[in-house]
């Protein structure tokens, strides 16, 4: 592994790199990081499920990003697709956000617009670590006692979700810096809103073709300008970032 741009430098520590990235919170929201993976024709899944274009670089990115956030932020689609679980860190990487005046471990946060979830997911299964559900107002008026059991449940928007009244209580809940997770349908309504702060991108050596979907789908909006500011290469794949200068 090594890195390519801006410099280049060898024998990485990917945690320390991530750490040195500048974020700052904006004062209605979170500074917003984005990880995805695809391929080299912009598939973000092999037959529905992103295993089939990482490796273990894009892994090790993957981790070294989970320590960096106050808030790990998926849409429900992906997190059942997925099969999302409690987030998981070392005890030394918990030990060395507590140093950074950060919670242990990052907070768990699903959007979700319906709100269905079997409270025995796995999702669920580590009662220390509630996630956090955003849903519509009247989802989370008629939640289940089970869901509000293993979960925090949080109403925004009428018919869908709000995601900018969505961000704005995240932030009035002190989390600073959230990373997206995906999927291409959250990611498009953070870019319509105008959002995303960062954009790290593993552009894995394959072609897939078919129907799959991009890294972001489902709506028109203004383009952002996100300047290139890291490439790692592993085996064949690009690590980059992208980010804003302020």
């Amino acid at each position: 592994m090594r890195q390519v741009f801006p410099t280049l430098e060898t024998d990485l520590d990917l945690v320390d790199i991530v750490n040195r990235d500048h974020r700052a919170a904006r004062p209605d929201r979170p500074w917003i990081g984005v990880n995805m993976v695809t391929s080299l024709d912009g598939a973000v899944a092999v037959d529905g499920r992103s295993g089939g274009l990482s490796s273990e670089a894009d892994k090790e990115m993957f981790r070294a990003l989970r320590q960096m956030p106050d808030a790990i932020i998926v849409g429900a689609g992906t997190a059942r697709a997925e099969n999302y679980g409690p987030v998981r860190l070392s005890d030394d990487i918990q030990l060395a956000r507590q140093q950074r005046s950060l919670s242990a471990l990052p907070r768990l946060v699903v959007i979700s617009g319906r709100l269905q979830f079997d409270a025995s997911a796995r999702l669920f299964e580590d009662e220390t670590q509630r996630p956090i559900l955003i849903t519509t107002n009247e989802r989370a008026e008629n939640a289940p006692q089970s869901l509000h059991a293993v979960a925090e449940i949080i109403g925004c928007g009428v018919n869908n979700v709000d995601i900018e009244k969505a961000m704005k209580t995240l932030r009035e809940m002190n989390i600073g810096v959230a990373l997206c997770e995906g999927g291409p349908t959250l990611n498009a309504e953070l870019l319509n809103a105008q959002m995303i702060d960062e954009w790290f991108l593993t552009l894995s050596p394959v072609l897939v073709g078919g129907n799959e979907m991009r890294a972001i789908q489902g709506m028109n909006a203004q383009a952002i300008d996100l300047p290139l500011q890291r490439i790692i290469e592993a085996d064949g794949m690009l690590m980059t970032r992208y980010a804003r200068e302020s």
